[in-house]
């Protein structure tokens, strides 16, 4: 026994078994770095600066297809992920103000209302928009001839297609945090959606009563702030003219600069650079 006992000893004090944990240290460190970096990165990602890619022409002039845009995401809200990364599985997710408001002219990045037309809207996919109307403000759609707050703003289109805007006029004020909704606008279409996305029932009843999470209602207050967002080119355009008001919680961030660019359809590595575009600020 004493013999095995001073051959374990010696072997394990040899170069060779010192090498080997040599290597050891050196992996668990190398792995700590890349960890810690992959940490940062995440970090950055969430809460920073993002890439996003442009795959429709709904912005054209401004941003093109191929367009990689980088969004700064500490502008409007600082948001924590509502979804442990690479499942489904939803966790609380908690928000704070950004670093400044959203301003009219602003491209706005942005998830999509939860309800649209009635419909749930499964997917989070990112957009993007140019604000056009902010938490208050008055509304007077007809066509292409646009007013806010009394003022008309021209709306432009850079793409030639058969058929013409939709002519039906929209006439609304933009709902603000603790504003309250009478019966006449829960009937319409845009403000159900509002008060669904807000995550409450709503029930229109043949004999036209008004019922919200199952009791009778005659007004609804509305519990976040919302826009008015459309694209530059307005006729190849599906936006809040379409589905309504975007509530604040579904700002991503601001799109600040054109970080990429191929001169082509979709997204891919594989393209032709653009490089008078890469490096524009919006």
């Amino acid at each position: 026994m004493p013999d095995i006992l001073s051959w374990v000893n010696n072997h394990m004090h040899s170069s060779n078994w010192q090498i080997f944990f040599s290597r050891k240290r050196k992996i668990a460190g190398y792995s700590i770095i890349f960890l810690f970096i992959a940490l940062l990165a995440s970090l950055f990602k969430t809460f920073i600066l993002e890439v996003y890619c442009v795959t429709s022409i709904s912005m054209m002039p401004t941003l093109l297809q191929g367009d990689y845009i980088l969004v700064a995401k500490y502008s409007y809200r600082i948001k924590t992920p509502e979804y442990l990364p690479y499942t489904d599985i939803k966790i609380p997710a908690y928000s704070f103000s950004g670093a400044k408001p959203v301003r009219r002219g602003d491209l706005v990045v942005f998830e999509p209302p939860l309800f649209i037309n009635g419909k749930k809207i499964l997917s989070r996919n990112a957009y993007v928009k140019r604000c056009f109307g902010l938490p208050g403000d008055q509304i007077d759609l007809y066509g292409a001839r646009l007013l806010i707050n009394k003022k008309e703003i021209k709306l432009t289109s850079y793409t030639n297609i058969s058929g013409k805007p939709d002519t039906a006029r929209l006439y609304v004020t933009i709902p603000a945090k603790g504003d309250s909704i009478d019966s006449y606008k829960i009937r319409t279409r845009f403000y159900q959606d509002l008060i669904k996305g807000e995550d409450h029932k709503v029930d229109l009843r043949n004999d036209n009563r008004i019922l919200i999470d199952g009791k009778m209602a005659s007004y609804y207050v509305v519990e976040k702030n919302y826009y008015f967002l459309i694209g530059d080119n307005s006729n190849r355009s599906t936006d809040s003219r379409i589905w309504g008001f975007l509530p604040e919680s579904n700002l991503i961030g601001q799109a600040i600069m054109i970080a990429f660019s191929w001169a082509e359809d979709e997204c891919s590595w594989s393209k032709t650079i653009r490089w008078t575009r890469i490096g524009k600020t919006l």
